[in-house]
């Protein structure tokens, strides 16, 4: 499937490149990766978002961003995402294109296009824009390899997770064949954090609790505590991974308001569990030790909701055995 992909955007008039609504690292790694390749290959290009994330605008520094289609184009791309509402605004771009592309690495894909590469035993997307890359000989330039690096790094949990294979120890083995900050990256993404963002962690731990003695855990911030604080969701995104990592845990739930009536959801889990599932079962997907979905309502629904899905799916029922 690389090389009928490969065809197609070597035969492409325009392509537009579109990720999930607010994309993570990998995401952003990915779109910069395919966006190279384009470039490389000469073809019109230009990468969708609806904002530019924060901490991964430098990445993007040099690119054809866009809050919406400005040229022709006849293909679009998706990257990194598993469904087509994940793509938000820019469904629509996709329906409008004569080839469709999807590009990722979910469990929980669909395989909405007309092709798709998706890899559900990689790490990030990252590792699969990589394999295209090289695949037409795409020169490994320095931020080509800072965003993929990125990519990998922010997905594996700084190469924590079960999905980190010996192929991702590969091709980061390769990426660092290019001289990169690599020392920086990672503290960046793995350790860094602002001060609103070290508030709002104490702040949810305040309001963290065990849910029926089980090892579940689960937290929440208010739209009000954030205002307060100064606080973005971009600050938010350590706490689950704190919550997760106290001994005991092996699911962990935080919640964060969108705006005042829409919430969002994020699981982690430690091995054997799968929240992918979880996340599932409310309208979301992700991956096994990884995943969200948002919801609509007030913040009482919402935490009734979760606490329902919870009660009825026994850990034991997300257990993936084989995996360690």
């Amino acid at each position: 499937m690389k090389e009928t992909i490969i065809n197609q955007i070597k035969s492409a008039k325009g392509i537009v490149l579109g990720a999930h609504t607010n994309p993570d690292g990998d995401a952003i790694g990915a779109l910069v990766g395919m966006a190279t390749l384009c470039g490389f290959l000469h073809i019109p290009h230009q990468i969708l978002l609806e904002k530019i994330p924060q901490d991964f605008e430098d990445l993007l520094i040099g690119k054809p961003v866009s809050l919406e289609a400005t040229i022709e184009y006849d293909t679009f791309i998706s990257v990194d995402c598993g469904d087509l509402k994940r793509l938000g605004k820019f469904e629509e771009d996709f329906h409008k294109a004569e080839v469709t592309i999807n590009i990722d690495h979910h469990g929980t894909n669909t395989f909405f296009a007309e092709y798709n590469e998706v890899q559900r035993n990689a790490s990030a997307s990252c590792e699969v824009v990589y394999d295209f890359v090289r695949l037409v000989d795409c020169p490994l330039t320095e931020p080509l390899v800072r965003s993929l690096y990125t990519g990998i790094l922010t997905d594996t949990g700084g190469f924590m997770h079960s999905s980190t294979s010996a192929r991702t120890h590969e091709i980061v083995s390769e990426l660092m064949q290019v001289p990169f900050a690599f020392t920086k990256i990672y503290y960046k993404n793995m350790y860094e954090k602002s001060k609103a963002a070290a508030i709002m962690e104490a702040i949810a731990i305040g309001h963290m609790e065990q849910l029926w003695d089980k090892p579940y855990y689960i937290t929440y911030v208010t739209l009000e505590e954030m205002v307060k604080q100064g606080a973005t969701k971009e600050d938010l995104g350590s706490i689950v991974s704190s919550i997760k990592n106290i001994k005991g845990c092996d699911l962990a739930t935080f919640i964060y308001p969108l705006d005042e009536t829409h919430y969002k959801v994020s699981f982690r889990s430690n091995s054997p569990y799968d929240v992918a599932q979880l996340a599932a079962q409310l309208g979301g997907g992700g991956h096994v030790r990884a995943a969200g979905v948002t919801l609509e309502g007030n913040f009482e629904q919402v935490m009734m909701q979760i606490q329902e899905v919870l009660r009825q799916v026994p850990l034991d029922e997300m257990m993936k055995g084989s995996l360690c």
